[in-house]
């Protein structure tokens, strides 16, 4: 694989974990959807309606988490590609400059 190719992949590796934090705020935008009024649970009492809550706000607290973890991920990706570009370009640098051709 040459450094050009893996470079490419770094890149659509960090396309696909953004996807994956975009597809994670969808849901969390979902779940905000599902919030009931406590009135709704007014059949089984005020203990259902906080624990249905509760329930909601632990499942948008994994999903924050899942967004902040794709998007880190995604930035550690195009970090690591940077570098390497930047190293690449570095290491030709120095070697154009050590390296002179005879003239002939």
């Amino acid at each position: 694989m040459t450094l050009a190719v893996s470079l490419d992949a770094l890149s659509r590796d960090a396309v696909r974990w953004e996807e994956t934090a975009a597809a994670l705020t969808r849901m969390r935008h979902v779940l905000a959807g599902l919030a009931l009024p406590t009135a709704e649970f007014s059949f089984a009492g005020a203990s259902p309606a906080g624990a249905y809550q509760d329930l909601l706000d632990r499942l948008d607290d994994h999903l924050a988490d899942g967004v902040r973890a794709t998007e880190d991920a995604a930035t550690a990706l195009r970090a690591v590609r940077a570098t390497y570009e930047t190293t690449d370009g570095a290491v030709r640098e120095r070697m154009h400059e050590q390296w002179r051709p005879l003239a002939g």
